[in-house]
């Protein structure tokens, strides 16, 4: 089974978690770690000959071009996580259709390649919001990963899935990994939930997930790898929570779990799931 690997890539600043304590106006004021984190990062997947999916936000692609061009050179899928890393419930139509155009202009510009990936800020894609799809297609994407099957997604498909059709344009949903306990979907690989997760865990739930035949996908962000990034005075306790837990300890487990796992790129991938 073909699981994916896959990683946002934004400063330590842009969380929405954040948002309330750091103004956007500021962002280009505060320091940027971007460039060493990712660069841990491919450091390890060339060590473990690891091919991945890098989404990619425009505001930092614009200000780290040749971070962009070394991500791609090593072979690596550069996809778009939008430019302004606004939620999607923050914008209208034609706020998401320039926000989308924006950063495919720069991410296309810099490589040199067609992007066909997309994710939103926070998976924030939500019923309400489903003519972001159509737009997506207008711009001749070919998949989407931004929604985790829970709360009120909890009955659309744990598993990639034909989202949109328009004419003979197809447009793939990858929903990011969740387990079934008690009926309930829980999130799991990504970010904050594989952080705190018990390791023995997160391998079971993909050994599982294989041994049925299904991929798992496995999404982090460049500033996870950061223990040592600056702390945000914020007096919301779970939001610190969900940002600082265990920090020291996500390289060690990806290190652990791309010795034991395959993962490739979504591109990789895509065509076992397109309508034949």
């Amino acid at each position: 089974m073909m699981n994916v690997l896959s990683f946002d890539i934004e400063e330590w600043f842009c969380v929405t978690n954040f948002t309330p304590y750091i103004k956007r106006e500021d962002w280009q004021n505060l320091e940027s770690r971007v460039e060493f984190q990712t660069a841990l990062i491919l450091d390890m997947l060339k060590k473990y000959k690891t091919k991945a999916t890098f989404f990619v936000l425009g505001w930092v692609a614009e200000r780290h071009p040749d971070l962009i061009k070394w991500i791609y050179k090593e072979g690596h899928e550069i996809a778009t996580h939008g430019y302004s890393h606004r939620l999607l419930s923050q914008m209208d139509e034609d706020e998401f259709k320039e926000d989308l155009k924006k950063s495919l202009e720069i991410l296309e510009n810099i490589t040199g390649e067609k992007i066909i990936g997309h994710r939103a800020c926070s998976f924030s894609l939500k019923k309400d919001k489903f003519w972001a799809l159509d737009i997506m297609l207008d711009f001749n994407l070919k998949y989407d990963s931004s929604i985790f099957p829970v709360d009120e997604l909890k009955n659309f498909p744990r598993y990639p899935f034909l989202i949109r059709k328009k004419q003979d344009k197809y447009l793939i949903e990858f929903p990011l990994s969740t387990i079934k306990v008690l009926n309930r979907n829980i999130r799991v690989l990504s970010g904050g939930p594989f952080r705190l997760t018990p390791l023995w865990l997160s391998k079971f739930i993909i050994r599982n997930k294989n041994k049925n035949k299904k991929p798992a996908i496995l999404t982090l962000h460049s500033w996870e790898f950061d223990p040592k990034q600056p702390r945000i005075r914020c007096p919301n306790l779970l939001s610190k929570f969900r940002h600082y837990l265990n920090l020291n300890r996500t390289e060690e487990r990806l290190k652990i779990i791309l010795s034991e796992f395959e993962f490739f790129p979504f591109k990789e991938v895509i065509n076992k799931f397109i309508p034949k």
